[in-house]
């Protein structure tokens, strides 16, 4: 019998029978349970992913070369491995991240793609493609004193105002980057057996309550010779939103689209976003903190 783990992911209490690579809690009441079952072949043998879905509140994603998952009512999720020896930590990526971010739509919690960090008691969310610098600008605030709110998927919660839930204490980070900051890496931790990323602890410097979202930046390598933000015009700031909105295929599959058209409207009749280039093939994670605090941070604190 599994030994159960109990965790706090999007401020909900999370029963567990896998580790999740989190700081655990207390045993509590859970919201939400998570059960990882024996191992089941998958009937196809490629990379593909099939999903099935009886409605919101039923979802089961397949990826053919990892497991079945099966997510249900906000507060349950089933996972079926398809290999007998297979690697914990990246079906545990998969669980707090695209099946956590499914369970949160079944909540009526919106996901977006990015990390979000604190400053003047607002959340500002970081979104950007894979290896545009996300975990290096987010560390960098760290150091520089700020606190981390959400790693890799920020949760927003649009009940009463536009608040961005605190995820858990860890982050996922590329060996370079922690090379950059004179850490060493615990190859337990290792996410992918074949790729230089791994889970790192950042109970420290984690925010443990929601805060009100006070803007969105977006990241990008480019062609620029300098660091460089500006303030993007509503219809293209939609555009970013849409291309960085959490499962966007799941979305697709429920018939969703409107609704999350609708929902990013409200979103940018609230908060700017914001682009914010750096140069390519350079280290310039300290000009990035250093004018989003000057641009940012420091010219909007009496407006928000």
């Amino acid at each position: 019998m599994k030994v159960k783990e109990y965790y706090r992911l999007f401020d909900l209490c999370v029963e567990s029978n896998i580790h999740l690579n989190i700081a655990q809690i207390q045993p509590c009441q859970p919201d939400v349970i998570i059960e990882v079952g024996e191992w089941k072949p998958s009937c196809v043998d490629d990379d593909s992913v099939e999903f099935e879905i009886d409605g919101l509140n039923n979802i089961t994603v397949d990826i053919h070369d990892m497991a079945k998952f099966s997510i249900k009512n906000g507060n349950y999720m089933n996972i079926i491995p398809h290999n007998e020896d297979y690697w914990k930590n990246e079906i545990v990526t998969y669980i707090v991240g695209v099946a956590f971010a499914t369970l949160l739509l079944q909540r009526d919690v919106f996901s977006i793609h990015g990390s979000a960090i604190c400053a003047n008691n607002h959340a500002f969310i970081i979104v950007g493609e894979a290896g545009a610098g996300k975990s290096s600008i987010a560390r960098e605030f760290i150091q520089s004193g700020y606190k981390l709110l959400s790693d890799d998927l920020s949760a927003i919660s649009i009940k009463n105002q536009l608040d961005v839930i605190p995820s858990f204490p860890t982050q996922k980070m590329w060996k370079n980057t922690m090379d950059a900051y004179e850490s060493s890496p615990d190859p337990s931790k290792k996410i992918f057996h074949d790729v230089d990323k791994f889970y790192v602890d950042a109970q420290d410097h984690f925010e443990e309550s929601s805060k009100q979202l006070g803007g969105i930046i977006w990241l990008e390598e480019s062609e620029v010779e300098q660091v460089t933000l500006t303030k993007l015009e509503k219809n293209q700031a939609l555009e970013v939103l849409l291309i960085h909105a959490f499962i966007e295929d799941m979305v697709e599959h429920l018939g969703l689209k409107t609704q999350q058209f609708i929902l990013l409207s409200h979103v940018l009749s609230h908060v700017d976003v914001y682009h914010l280039e750096r140069p390519n093939n350079q280290f310039t994670v300290k000009e990035q903190v250093s004018i989003i605090r000057e641009k940012l941070f420091e010219q909007n604190v009496n407006k928000l």
